[in-house]
C-alpha cells in the first residue's frame, strides 16, 4: 500500500492539526455507494491522473499503462471503489484573528 507510507497515520495527523491550532480535531470514516463505468469512462477518468500514486511513476510508464488497458479486451462495466468513496475524513476549526489584527 504506497498511499499508506506517503502519509502520516491518523494520530500524528490529529496531533499535527492541533499543534498548527486546529479545535476540535476528529476523523472518521466514509463510505459510499461505488459507481459503475464503461471501460471508455474508465479510461477517460484515469487519463486525468486521480489518484496521487500515478505522480509516483513517470509519464511514459502511465503513458504505456493506459495504452494497454485501453487495448485490452473489453469485459463490460467496471465496478468501481473510488478514493472518495471509501476514505478517512480529518476535520477541525482554527479560530481567526479579529479583523484588523494579524
Amino acid at each position: 500500500m504506497a498511499e499508506l507510507q506517503r502519509f502520516p497515520s491518523l494520530p500524528a495527523l490529529e496531533k499535527k492539526l492541533e499543534e498548527a491550532g486546529f479545535r476540535g480535531v476528529r476523523s472518521r470514516f466514509l463510505k459510499g455507494v461505488p459507481g459503475y463505468l464503461s471501460r471508455e469512462q474508465y479510461a477517460e477518468w484515469i487519463a486525468t491522473k486521480p489518484i496521487s500514486t500515478f505522480e509516483l511513476i513517470s509519464d511514459e510508464e502511465f503513458a504505456g499503462g493506459l495504452q494497454r488497458f485501453k487495448a485490452a479486451p473489453d469485459a463490460g462495466m467496471i465496478e468501481q471503489f473510488f478514493v472518495y468513496h471509501s476514505c478517512f475524513m480529518v476535520s477541525g476549526s482554527k479560530p481567526h484573528a479579529p479583523l484588523g489584527r494579524e
